[in-house]
Protein backbone atom coordinates (compact mmCIF):
# COMPACT_ATOMS: atom_id res chain seq x y z
CA UNK A 1 0.00 0.00 0.00
CA UNK A 2 1.46 3.34 -1.14
CA UNK A 3 1.31 6.42 1.52
CA UNK A 4 -2.29 8.11 1.66
CA UNK A 5 -2.75 10.48 4.46
CA UNK A 6 -6.96 10.34 5.95
CA UNK A 7 -6.90 14.10 6.66
CA UNK A 8 -6.30 15.39 2.91
CA UNK A 9 -8.91 12.89 1.33
CA UNK A 10 -12.30 15.20 0.34
CA UNK A 11 -10.82 18.50 1.51
CA UNK A 12 -10.66 21.54 -0.94
CA UNK A 13 -6.95 22.69 -1.07
CA UNK A 14 -6.14 25.48 -1.89
CA UNK A 15 -2.76 26.35 -4.30
CA UNK A 16 -0.24 29.24 -3.18
CA UNK A 17 2.17 30.55 -5.34
CA UNK A 18 5.66 29.60 -5.50
CA UNK A 19 8.36 32.85 -4.23
CA UNK A 20 9.35 33.93 -7.11
CA UNK A 21 11.22 37.67 -7.21
CA UNK A 22 12.45 39.24 -4.50
CA UNK A 23 9.88 40.82 -1.86
CA UNK A 24 10.09 42.95 1.68
CA UNK A 25 8.51 41.72 4.90
CA UNK A 26 8.45 42.53 8.44
CA UNK A 27 9.14 39.08 9.62
CA UNK A 28 9.62 35.75 7.38
CA UNK A 29 7.86 32.86 9.09
CA UNK A 30 9.86 29.52 7.23
CA UNK A 31 6.90 26.68 7.56
CA UNK A 32 3.53 26.57 7.06
CA UNK A 33 2.00 23.87 9.78
CA UNK A 34 0.88 24.87 13.08
CA UNK A 35 3.77 26.35 14.34
CA UNK A 36 4.30 28.78 11.37
CA UNK A 37 0.39 29.76 10.63
CA UNK A 38 -0.42 29.94 14.34
CA UNK A 39 2.67 32.95 14.89
CA UNK A 40 1.40 34.25 11.05
CA UNK A 41 -2.13 34.68 12.79
CA UNK A 42 -1.28 35.93 15.69
CA UNK A 43 1.09 38.88 14.05
CA UNK A 44 -0.40 40.12 10.94
CA UNK A 45 -4.27 39.90 12.62
CA UNK A 46 -5.03 43.83 12.83
CA UNK A 47 -2.00 44.92 10.35
CA UNK A 48 0.28 44.68 13.14
CA UNK A 49 3.10 43.06 11.15
CA UNK A 50 3.86 42.38 7.46
CA UNK A 51 4.23 38.68 7.14
CA UNK A 52 5.49 36.38 4.48
CA UNK A 53 5.14 32.99 5.05
CA UNK A 54 7.51 30.39 2.85
CA UNK A 55 6.70 26.31 2.66
CA UNK A 56 9.05 23.96 1.27
CA UNK A 57 6.49 21.57 0.03
CA UNK A 58 2.61 22.25 0.10
CA UNK A 59 0.67 22.60 3.58
CA UNK A 60 -1.09 19.09 3.23
CA UNK A 61 2.71 17.45 4.08
CA UNK A 62 3.54 19.19 6.66
CA UNK A 63 4.21 17.41 9.56
CA UNK A 64 0.64 19.01 11.13
CA UNK A 65 -0.63 17.31 8.41
CA UNK A 66 0.85 13.92 9.04
CA UNK A 67 -0.35 13.54 13.02
CA UNK A 68 -2.77 11.75 14.69
CA UNK A 69 -4.85 14.63 15.07
CA UNK A 70 -5.20 14.06 18.75
CA UNK A 71 -4.96 17.46 20.92
CA UNK A 72 -3.95 16.29 25.09
CA UNK A 73 -3.24 17.73 27.84
CA UNK A 74 -1.43 15.00 29.22
CA UNK A 75 1.83 15.62 28.39
CA UNK A 76 4.45 12.58 25.99
CA UNK A 77 6.83 13.34 28.76
CA UNK A 78 4.82 12.31 31.86
CA UNK A 79 4.02 14.83 34.68
CA UNK A 80 5.55 12.85 37.07
CA UNK A 81 9.24 12.70 34.87
CA UNK A 82 8.51 16.28 34.50
CA UNK A 83 8.48 16.53 38.39
CA UNK A 84 11.29 14.28 38.96
CA UNK A 85 13.86 16.18 36.19
CA UNK A 86 12.44 19.81 37.71
CA UNK A 87 9.23 20.97 40.31
CA UNK A 88 5.42 21.35 40.14
CA UNK A 89 5.31 24.77 39.45
CA UNK A 90 6.77 23.31 35.82
CA UNK A 91 4.18 20.69 35.47
CA UNK A 92 1.35 23.27 36.52
CA UNK A 93 2.70 25.65 33.61
CA UNK A 94 3.00 22.72 31.14
CA UNK A 95 -0.18 22.13 31.68
CA UNK A 96 -1.70 25.47 31.77
CA UNK A 97 -0.20 26.08 28.17
CA UNK A 98 -1.37 22.74 26.87
CA UNK A 99 -4.60 24.05 27.97
CA UNK A 100 -4.38 27.02 26.22
CA UNK A 101 -3.50 25.64 23.26
CA UNK A 102 -6.39 23.16 23.25
CA UNK A 103 -8.38 26.60 23.39
CA UNK A 104 -6.92 28.45 20.62
CA UNK A 105 -7.41 25.90 18.30
CA UNK A 106 -11.40 25.24 19.25
CA UNK A 107 -11.87 29.27 19.22
CA UNK A 108 -10.48 29.44 15.87
CA UNK A 109 -12.57 26.23 14.94
CA UNK A 110 -16.05 28.72 15.29
CA UNK A 111 -14.86 29.73 12.27
CA UNK A 112 -13.01 27.56 10.26
CA UNK A 113 -14.90 23.47 9.85
CA UNK A 114 -12.00 20.91 11.27
CA UNK A 115 -14.44 18.61 12.92
CA UNK A 116 -13.24 19.74 15.97
CA UNK A 117 -14.39 17.80 19.22
CA UNK A 118 -14.06 17.70 22.65
CA UNK A 119 -13.74 14.47 24.27
CA UNK A 120 -11.78 12.37 26.74
CA UNK A 121 -8.07 11.10 27.07
CA UNK A 122 -7.23 8.05 28.33
CA UNK A 123 -3.71 6.10 29.57
CA UNK A 124 -4.48 3.01 30.15
CA UNK A 125 -2.03 -0.38 30.90
CA UNK A 126 -2.11 -3.86 30.17
CA UNK A 127 -0.05 -4.93 32.49
CA UNK A 128 -0.75 -5.82 36.25
CA UNK A 129 2.26 -4.27 37.52
CA UNK A 130 1.42 -0.82 36.12
CA UNK A 131 -1.17 0.31 37.97
CA UNK A 132 0.66 2.52 40.49
CA UNK A 133 2.44 4.23 37.69
CA UNK A 134 -0.79 5.28 36.77
CA UNK A 135 -1.83 7.08 40.25
CA UNK A 136 1.22 8.57 40.36
CA UNK A 137 0.61 9.90 37.04
CA UNK A 138 -2.86 11.03 37.95
CA UNK A 139 -1.54 12.42 41.54
CA UNK A 140 0.72 14.77 40.06
CA UNK A 141 -1.81 15.73 36.43
CA UNK A 142 -3.94 16.46 39.28
CA UNK A 143 -1.57 18.70 41.18
CA UNK A 144 -0.87 20.64 38.41
CA UNK A 145 -4.59 21.93 37.81
CA UNK A 146 -5.78 18.63 35.26
CA UNK A 147 -8.68 17.53 35.86
CA UNK A 148 -8.33 13.88 35.79
CA UNK A 149 -10.09 10.59 37.06
CA UNK A 150 -9.74 7.02 37.16
CA UNK A 151 -11.35 5.52 34.75
CA UNK A 152 -13.75 2.72 35.69
CA UNK A 153 -14.86 1.65 32.25
CA UNK A 154 -12.75 1.83 29.10
CA UNK A 155 -15.17 0.58 25.62
CA UNK A 156 -12.28 -1.00 24.48
CA UNK A 157 -12.47 -4.73 23.10
CA UNK A 158 -9.42 -5.96 25.12
CA UNK A 159 -8.52 -6.86 28.53
CA UNK A 160 -6.66 -3.97 30.37
CA UNK A 161 -5.71 -3.67 34.27
CA UNK A 162 -6.46 0.20 34.44
CA UNK A 163 -6.67 3.98 33.68
CA UNK A 164 -6.62 7.34 34.28
CA UNK A 165 -9.65 9.77 32.02
CA UNK A 166 -8.32 13.35 30.95
CA UNK A 167 -10.79 15.75 30.49
CA UNK A 168 -11.37 18.06 28.10
CA UNK A 169 -9.08 16.77 25.17
CA UNK A 170 -9.99 16.92 21.75
CA UNK A 171 -9.37 16.00 18.64
CA UNK A 172 -9.79 17.54 14.69
CA UNK A 173 -8.84 17.17 10.89
CA UNK A 174 -5.45 19.01 10.78
CA UNK A 175 -5.32 19.52 7.20
CA UNK A 176 -9.13 21.33 7.47
CA UNK A 177 -7.91 23.19 10.19
CA UNK A 178 -4.58 24.27 8.54
CA UNK A 179 -6.16 25.60 5.11
CA UNK A 180 -8.78 27.36 6.73
CA UNK A 181 -6.28 29.27 8.66
CA UNK A 182 -4.32 29.68 5.57
CA UNK A 183 -7.19 31.47 3.56
CA UNK A 184 -7.61 33.57 6.22
CA UNK A 185 -4.54 34.36 6.47
CA UNK A 186 -4.25 35.11 2.37
CA UNK A 187 -7.42 37.57 2.41
CA UNK A 188 -4.95 39.95 4.69
CA UNK A 189 -3.34 42.55 2.73
CA UNK A 190 -0.57 42.36 4.82
CA UNK A 191 0.11 38.63 4.66
CA UNK A 192 1.05 36.59 2.12
CA UNK A 193 1.96 32.26 1.96
CA UNK A 194 4.22 30.86 -0.51
CA UNK A 195 4.27 27.06 -1.16
CA UNK A 196 7.29 25.01 -3.25
CA UNK A 197 9.77 26.90 -1.75
CA UNK A 198 12.14 25.58 0.06
CA UNK A 199 14.39 27.79 1.79
CA UNK A 200 18.29 27.73 0.74
CA UNK A 201 20.13 30.17 2.56
CA UNK A 202 20.02 33.62 4.05
CA UNK A 203 22.41 35.83 5.58
CA UNK A 204 21.97 38.94 8.02
CA UNK A 205 18.50 40.09 6.52
CA UNK A 206 17.68 38.44 3.45
CA UNK A 207 15.98 34.57 3.42
CA UNK A 208 16.60 32.74 -0.23
CA UNK A 209 14.70 30.71 -2.04
CA UNK A 210 15.76 28.72 -5.06
CA UNK A 211 13.33 31.64 -6.87
CA UNK A 212 13.46 34.49 -5.06
CA UNK A 213 14.31 36.51 -1.83
CA UNK A 214 12.72 38.14 0.96
CA UNK A 215 14.50 41.32 3.06
CA UNK A 216 13.24 40.90 6.28
CA UNK A 217 14.16 42.01 10.03
CA UNK A 218 12.81 39.08 11.56
CA UNK A 219 12.93 35.07 10.79
CA UNK A 220 10.98 32.60 12.16
CA UNK A 221 12.12 28.53 11.71
CA UNK A 222 8.73 27.46 11.78
CA UNK A 223 10.01 23.98 10.70
CA UNK A 224 10.43 21.09 13.62
CA UNK A 225 14.34 21.59 13.79
CA UNK A 226 16.55 24.75 12.72
CA UNK A 227 17.32 24.71 9.51
CA UNK A 228 20.60 26.15 9.90
CA UNK A 229 23.42 25.83 12.83
CA UNK A 230 22.67 26.18 15.52
CA UNK A 231 23.27 24.81 19.54
CA UNK A 232 20.22 23.10 19.51
CA UNK A 233 20.85 20.68 17.26
CA UNK A 234 22.94 19.18 19.50
CA UNK A 235 19.90 18.94 22.26
CA UNK A 236 16.96 17.29 19.61
CA UNK A 237 17.20 14.28 18.34
CA UNK A 238 14.85 12.97 15.35
CA UNK A 239 12.43 9.75 15.89
CA UNK A 240 9.56 8.70 13.25
CA UNK A 241 6.28 7.49 14.01
CA UNK A 242 3.99 5.64 11.73
CA UNK A 243 0.10 5.61 11.83
CA UNK A 244 -2.88 3.45 9.83
CA UNK A 245 -6.58 3.91 9.71
CA UNK A 246 -8.29 0.71 9.55
CA UNK A 247 -11.95 -0.50 9.52
CA UNK A 248 -13.01 -2.47 12.43
CA UNK A 249 -16.28 -3.98 13.63
CA UNK A 250 -15.93 -2.67 16.90
CA UNK A 251 -17.01 1.12 17.48
CA UNK A 252 -15.38 2.90 20.70
CA UNK A 253 -16.36 5.77 20.19
CA UNK A 254 -14.86 9.28 19.52
CA UNK A 255 -12.18 9.05 22.64
CA UNK A 256 -8.44 9.34 22.69
CA UNK A 257 -6.03 6.02 23.52
CA UNK A 258 -3.02 5.92 24.21
CA UNK A 259 -1.31 2.77 26.53
CA UNK A 260 2.15 2.09 28.61
CA UNK A 261 4.31 0.66 25.96
CA UNK A 262 7.35 2.29 25.14
CA UNK A 263 7.24 3.65 22.77
CA UNK A 264 3.47 3.60 23.44
CA UNK A 265 0.61 2.99 20.92
CA UNK A 266 -2.20 5.86 20.42
CA UNK A 267 -5.96 5.47 18.88
CA UNK A 268 -8.76 7.86 17.83
CA UNK A 269 -11.44 7.58 15.41
CA UNK A 270 -12.34 9.61 12.40
CA UNK A 271 -15.65 9.44 10.46
CA UNK A 272 -14.78 9.98 6.42
CA UNK A 273 -18.03 9.64 3.75
CA UNK A 274 -20.21 8.20 6.45
CA UNK A 275 -17.18 5.37 7.07
CA UNK A 276 -15.76 5.33 10.57
CA UNK A 277 -12.07 4.72 10.89
CA UNK A 278 -9.91 4.04 13.68
CA UNK A 279 -6.39 5.52 13.34
CA UNK A 280 -3.60 3.99 15.06
CA UNK A 281 -0.41 5.01 15.54
CA UNK A 282 2.85 4.39 17.38
CA UNK A 283 6.15 1.91 16.40
CA UNK A 284 8.68 4.48 16.92
CA UNK A 285 12.27 4.32 16.37
CA UNK A 286 14.95 6.65 15.67
CA UNK A 287 15.14 8.40 12.00
CA UNK A 288 17.82 6.01 9.97
CA UNK A 289 17.92 2.70 12.02
CA UNK A 290 14.60 1.07 11.70
CA UNK A 291 15.32 -3.16 11.56
CA UNK A 292 11.67 -3.87 11.55
CA UNK A 293 8.69 -2.91 9.38
CA UNK A 294 6.63 -0.15 11.66
CA UNK A 295 3.27 -0.80 9.69
CA UNK A 296 3.01 -4.32 9.90
CA UNK A 297 3.74 -3.77 13.47
CA UNK A 298 1.03 -1.38 13.72
CA UNK A 299 -1.20 -3.93 11.86
CA UNK A 300 -0.34 -6.63 14.03
CA UNK A 301 -1.29 -4.68 17.03
CA UNK A 302 -4.42 -3.80 15.82
CA UNK A 303 -5.48 -7.45 14.74
CA UNK A 304 -4.65 -8.56 18.12
CA UNK A 305 -6.70 -6.41 19.23
CA UNK A 306 -9.98 -5.25 17.03
CA UNK A 307 -11.78 -7.24 14.27
CA UNK A 308 -10.40 -5.37 11.21
CA UNK A 309 -12.14 -5.81 8.11
CA UNK A 310 -9.64 -3.81 5.93
CA UNK A 311 -6.46 -1.41 6.44
CA UNK A 312 -7.29 1.64 4.37
CA UNK A 313 -4.44 4.32 4.78
CA UNK A 314 -1.37 5.05 6.44
CA UNK A 315 1.49 7.76 6.74
CA UNK A 316 4.41 8.49 8.61
CA UNK A 317 5.36 11.40 10.73
CA UNK A 318 8.70 12.58 12.52
CA UNK A 319 9.01 14.39 15.66
CA UNK A 320 12.27 15.40 17.73
CA UNK A 321 12.98 14.62 21.26
CA UNK A 322 14.16 17.09 23.45
CA UNK A 323 17.01 16.87 25.93
CA UNK A 324 15.38 17.51 29.18
CA UNK A 325 12.29 16.83 28.23
CA UNK A 326 10.74 20.43 27.02
CA UNK A 327 10.52 21.93 23.75
CA UNK A 328 13.01 24.83 22.93
CA UNK A 329 10.86 27.68 21.65
CA UNK A 330 11.91 31.43 21.39
CA UNK A 331 14.96 33.85 20.28
CA UNK A 332 17.86 32.11 19.31
CA UNK A 333 21.44 32.71 19.65
CA UNK A 334 21.53 33.53 16.00
CA UNK A 335 20.52 37.69 15.63
CA UNK A 336 17.06 38.17 14.98
CA UNK A 337 16.06 34.90 14.25
CA UNK A 338 13.74 32.56 16.33
CA UNK A 339 13.62 28.21 16.58
CA UNK A 340 10.59 25.77 17.58
CA UNK A 341 11.77 22.77 18.14
CA UNK A 342 11.99 19.28 20.70
CA UNK A 343 7.92 18.79 20.46
CA UNK A 344 8.59 15.36 21.00
CA UNK A 345 4.94 13.83 20.34
CA UNK A 346 2.74 16.80 21.20
CA UNK A 347 3.75 18.53 17.50
CA UNK A 348 -0.01 20.03 17.78
CA UNK A 349 -0.18 21.70 21.07
CA UNK A 350 3.60 22.51 21.56
CA UNK A 351 2.94 23.83 17.70
CA UNK A 352 0.37 26.47 18.71
CA UNK A 353 2.20 27.21 21.82
CA UNK A 354 5.05 27.86 19.72
CA UNK A 355 3.47 29.76 17.36
CA UNK A 356 1.75 32.06 20.19
CA UNK A 357 4.68 32.67 22.40
CA UNK A 358 6.92 33.45 18.99
CA UNK A 359 4.71 35.96 18.23
CA UNK A 360 4.71 37.72 21.35
CA UNK A 361 8.25 37.69 21.68
CA UNK A 362 8.69 39.53 18.25
CA UNK A 363 5.98 41.85 19.41
CA UNK A 364 7.65 42.41 22.90
CA UNK A 365 4.39 41.16 25.04
CA UNK A 366 4.59 39.33 27.86
CA UNK A 367 1.19 38.06 28.33
CA UNK A 368 1.68 34.29 28.67
CA UNK A 369 5.56 32.83 28.93
CA UNK A 370 4.70 30.07 31.17
CA UNK A 371 7.88 30.98 33.51
CA UNK A 372 10.10 30.89 30.77
CA UNK A 373 10.50 27.63 30.82
CA UNK A 374 10.63 26.88 26.89
CA UNK A 375 13.62 29.37 26.28
CA UNK A 376 15.16 28.36 23.14
CA UNK A 377 18.18 29.64 24.93
CA UNK A 378 18.31 27.35 28.08
CA UNK A 379 20.27 24.65 28.72
CA UNK A 380 19.69 22.69 32.27
CA UNK A 381 22.31 20.49 32.46
CA UNK A 382 20.83 18.09 35.15
CA UNK A 383 18.00 17.24 33.37
CA UNK A 384 20.16 17.15 29.96
CA UNK A 385 22.70 15.20 30.76
CA UNK A 386 21.52 11.52 30.36
CA UNK A 387 19.76 11.67 26.94
CA UNK A 388 22.18 14.47 25.62
CA UNK A 389 25.43 12.23 26.13
CA UNK A 390 23.30 9.19 24.81
CA UNK A 391 21.79 10.38 21.43
CA UNK A 392 25.11 12.61 21.15
CA UNK A 393 27.14 9.45 21.29
CA UNK A 394 25.32 7.59 19.28
CA UNK A 395 25.47 10.17 16.24
CA UNK A 396 29.14 10.17 16.63
CA UNK A 397 29.48 5.71 16.40
CA UNK A 398 27.22 6.58 13.21
CA UNK A 399 29.43 9.21 11.98
CA UNK A 400 32.68 7.19 12.28
CA UNK A 401 30.68 3.78 11.86
CA UNK A 402 28.90 3.92 8.76
CA UNK A 403 32.10 4.80 6.72
CA UNK A 404 33.88 1.71 8.15
CA UNK A 405 30.63 -0.14 7.39
CA UNK A 406 30.08 0.49 3.42
CA UNK A 407 30.09 -2.47 1.35
CA UNK A 408 31.75 -2.95 -1.86
CA UNK A 409 30.67 -2.13 -5.28
CA UNK A 410 30.01 -6.09 -6.01
CA UNK A 411 27.07 -5.83 -4.18
CA UNK A 412 25.26 -3.57 -6.37
CA UNK A 413 24.58 -6.50 -8.75
CA UNK A 414 22.21 -7.56 -6.04
CA UNK A 415 19.99 -5.01 -5.70
CA UNK A 416 16.22 -5.90 -6.29
CA UNK A 417 13.61 -2.91 -6.87
CA UNK A 418 12.83 -0.82 -3.72
CA UNK A 419 16.38 -1.63 -2.19
CA UNK A 420 18.87 0.84 -1.10
CA UNK A 421 22.67 0.16 0.02
CA UNK A 422 25.51 2.81 0.97
CA UNK A 423 28.15 1.36 -1.57
CA UNK A 424 32.52 2.33 -1.11
CA UNK A 425 33.61 3.73 -4.70
CA UNK A 426 36.97 4.91 -5.00
CA UNK A 427 37.08 6.16 -1.09
CA UNK A 428 33.56 7.82 -1.93
CA UNK A 429 30.44 6.77 -0.11
CA UNK A 430 27.58 6.41 -2.81
CA UNK A 431 24.06 5.72 -1.85
CA UNK A 432 23.09 3.54 -4.78
CA UNK A 433 18.78 2.21 -4.89
CA UNK A 434 16.42 0.63 -7.02
CA UNK A 435 13.00 2.25 -7.84
CA UNK A 436 10.18 0.07 -8.45
CA UNK A 437 10.70 0.57 -12.39
CA UNK A 438 14.12 -0.75 -12.20
CA UNK A 439 16.32 2.27 -12.66
CA UNK A 440 19.29 2.52 -10.57
CA UNK A 441 19.99 6.17 -9.12
CA UNK A 442 23.30 7.03 -7.39
CA UNK A 443 24.16 9.61 -5.06
CA UNK A 444 26.98 10.94 -2.74
CA UNK A 445 25.75 9.15 0.47
CA UNK A 446 26.81 12.25 2.80
CA UNK A 447 23.95 14.22 3.91
CA UNK A 448 24.29 17.86 2.86
CA UNK A 449 23.01 19.27 6.15
CA UNK A 450 26.40 18.49 8.40
CA UNK A 451 28.05 15.43 6.38
CA UNK A 452 26.72 12.46 8.15
CA UNK A 453 25.94 9.08 6.05
CA UNK A 454 22.55 8.41 4.62
CA UNK A 455 21.08 5.03 5.51
CA UNK A 456 18.58 3.89 3.07
CA UNK A 457 15.05 3.07 4.70
CA UNK A 458 13.61 0.50 2.84
CA UNK A 459 9.98 0.51 3.79
CA UNK A 460 9.47 3.79 2.77
CA UNK A 461 12.05 3.97 0.07
CA UNK A 462 13.70 7.04 1.53
CA UNK A 463 17.71 8.01 2.20
CA UNK A 464 17.05 9.21 6.02
CA UNK A 465 20.10 10.89 7.81
CA UNK A 466 20.44 9.05 11.28
CA UNK A 467 22.13 12.55 12.48
CA UNK A 468 19.93 15.29 11.99
CA UNK A 469 16.78 13.81 10.69
CA UNK A 470 16.68 14.94 6.82
CA UNK A 471 15.62 12.85 4.44
CA UNK A 472 15.92 12.01 0.34
CA UNK A 473 14.23 11.04 -2.24
CA UNK A 474 16.23 8.23 -4.15
CA UNK A 475 17.33 10.64 -6.83
CA UNK A 476 18.68 12.76 -3.90
CA UNK A 477 15.98 15.47 -3.69
CA UNK A 478 15.55 16.60 -0.45
CA UNK A 479 12.22 15.58 1.39
CA UNK A 480 12.79 17.27 4.64
CA UNK A 481 15.29 19.14 6.69
CA UNK A 482 17.61 20.03 8.46
CA UNK A 483 19.26 19.56 5.41
CA UNK A 484 18.66 22.70 2.52
CA UNK A 485 20.40 20.86 -0.72
CA UNK A 486 19.69 17.56 -2.22
CA UNK A 487 22.26 15.25 -2.55
CA UNK A 488 24.58 15.35 -5.19
CA UNK A 489 24.48 12.70 -8.00
CA UNK A 490 27.02 10.44 -9.22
Amino acid sequence: MTEKIIWNQGITKTVFPQLCGDIDADTVIVGAGITGLTAAYVLSNGGRYNVAVVEANYISESATARSSAHLTTASDFSYEALRSKYNMDTCTAVAESRKFAISFIQNLSTDINCDFKTVSGYLYTEKADEIDRLQTEKEVAMRAGLEVNTAQLLHLPFKTYGAIEFKNQAIFNPSKYLYGLAKYLNKLPNCSIYENSRVTGRDDNTVQTEFGSIRTKTVVYATHYPLFFDLKQTLVYPYRSYIIAAKVAENIGDDVYWDTHDPYYYTRTYEYEGERYLIVGGADHKTGSSTFNPFARLESFLRLRYSVHSVDYRWSNQYYEPADGLPYIGKSNNGNEYIATGYSGDGLTNGTIAGYLISQEIMGLKEKQWNGIFDARRFNLLASAGKFIKENADVAKRYVMDRLNATNTDTIQMLAPGDGIVVDEDNQKVAVSVDREGVFHYVKANCTHLNCLVYWNRIEKTWDCPCHGSRFKPDGTVITGPAVKNLEKV
